[in-house]
């Protein structure tokens, strides 16, 4: 029995010595697996934190390219009012004009339109200005029986062609060209 003995004794300790051998070699392995494991962990958080700062600075470069545009739109309707109200203010000045340079500017424009026999429309304001015109230029016009639903400026009918030279019809015409002046005028 002793034989049996000793040989089941040689077998649980090779069974034993087998059995720390895979213990151990199950250990190293499974270090290995978890030290890779914490690598990858550690390189992925790092893409993570990297492209996550990327995707910030993206939405950040986004949003002051956004604040950049607004803020120019805001600028431009400034500048868009400030020209709007300049030639606002600059057809008030002429439309609010009491001395000669009114009567020139409508003498000037007579001249050079007026052949004979027009017929002429003004505001009512400036129909006395008209009449003084027509008494002391000699030019052959006649001042339209009804007053023009404008402000300023002349409306002139020869046959079947008008004229329109009201000031609203002249400042809407050259729109563009007064804005663009205006604006080279306030941000030179």
């Amino acid at each position: 029995m002793q034989g049996l003995e000793a040989i089941k004794e040689k077998i649980r300790a090779q069974a034993n010595s087998q059995a720390e051998d895979i213990l151990a070699s199950a250990n190293e392995q499974r270090d290995v697996v978890l030290d890779k494991a914490n690598e990858e962990a550690r390189d992925f958080l790092k893409e993570a934190a990297r492209t996550d700062l990327a995707e910030r600075k993206t939405v950040l470069k986004r949003e002051e390219s956004l604040a950049v545009s607004e803020g120019r739109k805001i600028i431009l309707a400034a500048k868009q009012d400030l020209i709007s109200k300049s030639i606002d203010s600059a057809l008030k000045s002429i439309l609010e004009d009491k001395g000669h340079t009114k009567e020139d500017m409508y003498l000037k424009v007579l001249e050079k339109y007026v052949k004979g026999g027009e017929r002429v429309k003004v505001s009512a304001v400036d129909r006395p200005l008209l009449e003084s015109i027509k008494a002391k230029s000699g030019l052959d016009f006649n001042l339209d029986p009804e007053s023009g639903n404008f402000d300023g400026g002349l409306i002139i009918y020869k046959d079947q062609v008008e004229v329109n030279l009201s000031f609203d019809m002249v400042v809407y015409k050259s729109k563009s060209d007064l804005t663009a002046l205006a604006a080279g005028v306030l941000f030179a």
